[in-house]
């Protein structure tokens, strides 16, 4: 990838320097955007409303509505923000840095959304399994405040995902499925996946580091393991592809299913039926396991190709 003109050539600057610099555009990103975020919800919310008015339903549609504005204020200002502007540093043309320009063909994009459906079987086992994570007695503690966290989790995607009209859908495919999509693959695969391979002088190494960051990052433990195996699956899509439109639409993909499932059928249902997915036999397992890993030697062989 060519290091180009830009004003501020990150890309040939010290690892040590580059990692600064992205740390610094985060935390500025973050309590910038997030707190003129905040001074603008006093005046549009109730600045009276609290999280136990949310978790409980008091607060109505407005808790909803507070919800997806915070959802959305989030995703720019730690994600989607940082990450533009961090691309454009590291060569004064960001587009190329992230593989907006390249080309990619319709066949592909469908296999990467059939992808991201077939994985959902095995990434519901692995979050069976990783509810049922138990740590040691003198853990306990931890364990307790990591469960109510999750809960509460819970609580608030549902609450989120929750709409009445096909208007209220759509806002949630934006908000929920789309935005988090581009804004969290921009900065998680686009810039520090893309960093750390040129730092450690390994993709794969750089794949794995990243989705442990990613999932560990959501701050939702019993789910760690799910969230993991999707970032290792994002990060193949970009190491193979240089471009961020394939982990952008393999995540889409992936967000899509539960929000539209949910508005169709209910989230309590959607949670309900998650057990379904947890094989009951070895061929079921097997199953699980050979067919999102066949799409995925698909995938690379098309991809590679057309290289």
């Amino acid at each position: 990838m060519s290091e180009g003109t830009g004003v501020f050539p990150l890309y040939s600057k010290p690892p040590a320097i580059q990692f600064l610099v992205i740390m610094v555009v985060i935390l500025l990103s973050s309590l910038l955007v997030m707190g003129a975020g905040m001074l603008l919800s006093l005046l549009v919310f109730d600045p009276g409303m609290t999280v136990s008015d949310i978790l409980s339903g008091e607060s109505g549609g407005t808790g909803r509505s507070y919800l997806l504005y915070s959802q959305v204020i989030s995703q720019f200002a730690v994600f989607l923000i940082p990450g533009l502007i961090i691309s454009w540093m590291m060569t004064g043309d960001g587009i190329r840095w992230l593989g907006i320009d390249r080309p990619m063909e319709a066949g592909v994009a469908f296999l990467v959304l059939l992808l991201a459906g077939t994985i959902i079987p095995l990434t519901s086992a692995a979050g069976y399994l990783n509810s049922g994570m138990e740590l040691p007695e003198c853990l306990s503690r931890v364990e307790e405040w990591m469960r109510v966290k999750e809960e509460q989790a819970l609580v608030l995607t549902g609450r989120l995902v929750y709409a009445e009209s096909a208007g209220g859908l759509a806002v949630n495919i934006f908000v929920l499925a789309i935005l988090p999509a581009v804004a969290e693959e921009v900065l998680f695969r686009g810039v520090i996946q893309n960093n750390l391979e040129r730092w450690v002088g390994s993709g794969i190494v750089a794949v794995i580091i990243t989705s442990l960051l990613f999932s560990t990052l959501h701050l939702q433990f019993f789910t760690f393991l799910p969230r993991f195996l999707l970032g290792i699956v994002f990060g193949f899509l970009y190491l193979w592809s240089r471009t961020i439109w394939l982990p952008v639409i393999a995540h889409f993909g992936n967000n899509i299913v539960p929000v539209v499932w949910s508005y169709f059928r209910g989230w309590d249902y959607l949670n309900e039926s998650a057990s379904d997915f947890v094989p009951a036999d070895v061929w079921q397992l097997a199953g699980m396991i050979i067919v999102p890993s066949a799409l995925l030697g698909v995938l690379y062989m098309l991809v590679k190709k057309r290289e």
